[in-house]
């Protein structure tokens, strides 16, 4: 994944976690999906929990500022 592909992936996420959107959320990851909440917890796995989780804990929309620098990517691997 270049550099580009992985900045609009996270403009996609950007603008699920704005709408919240249950569709927008489950798009974003693979079926062996896993998204560490925080580190040293269990992930959730599969994109069905991780917008279940995700849902639980939604900020509403507006309220959360969201700035982000792509550092590298790396294979299917990507910093920001």
């Amino acid at each position: 994944m270049d550099a580009e592909r992985f900045k609009g992936w996270v403009e996609r996420y950007r603008g699920a976690w704005e709408s919240n959107d249950r569709a927008e959320i489950e798009a974003l990851f693979g079926p062996d999906a896993e998204y560490f909440d925080s580190p040293g917890d269990e992930p959730w796995r599969g994109p069905e929990r991780i917008r279940t989780e995700w849902l639980d804990r939604k900020d509403p929309p507006g309220e959360t500022t969201f700035e982000y620098e792509v550092i590298a990517t790396d294979g299917d691997l990507g910093f920001v």
